[in-house]
């Protein structure tokens, strides 16, 4: 029985770096494709977004972060122009409330896709906000969770980082 059980401790060491490694996008990784409808009603996907810098941002109208991130976003937007800002909402919700999130607020990015909980599968993330940047080949240059002013200039840094 000890000899199994240290067996079965040790498998567990051993695979737990791969369990870490599937945790999260890291610098460097292709960024997955998402598809989602944005609000003027135009298809979206990643892939065919074409080349330039991105800075992807997950949110969903019920994160109370979300609300003070969006704005600091759109002014991000407005002071790099040559970096294109793709907010998505990470759950399933009538279009309606998220618009109404969205216009409650002093300003967000002007993409906004409607998507579901797979993106945040897809991408590997468990809070929000969650914002990934992306360089012109759409490989992840920076990754950040949660909101805070420190976040924030880590998230400004990056973004002059890839342009």
């Amino acid at each position: 029985m000890k000899r199994g059980l240290i067996g079965l401790v040790t498998l567990f060491f051993l695979a737990a770096p791969s369990f870490a490694a599937r945790e999260g996008l890291s610098e460097g990784m292709d960024a997955p494709n998402f598809v989602g409808e944005m609000l003027d009603g135009k298809y979206y996907s990643l892939a065919r977004d074409g080349r330039g810098p991105k800075v992807l941002n997950f949110f969903w109208v019920k994160c109370v972060p979300c609300k003070k991130e969006l704005p600091e976003l759109a002014e991000l937007e407005k002071k790099h122009p040559g970096v294109k800002f793709i907010s998505v909402h990470t759950e399933t919700t009538p279009e309606k409330e998220v618009k109404a999130f969205l216009a409650s607020l002093a300003g967000h990015p002007r993409i906004v896709v409607m998507s579901t909980r797979k993106v945040m599968e897809s991408y590997r993330f468990n809070q929000l906000p969650h914002t990934v940047i992306l360089d012109a080949d759409n490989r992840v240059r920076f990754v950040i969770s949660g909101y805070t002013d420190e976040n924030m200039r880590k998230v400004e840094s990056a973004i002059r980082g890839i342009e």
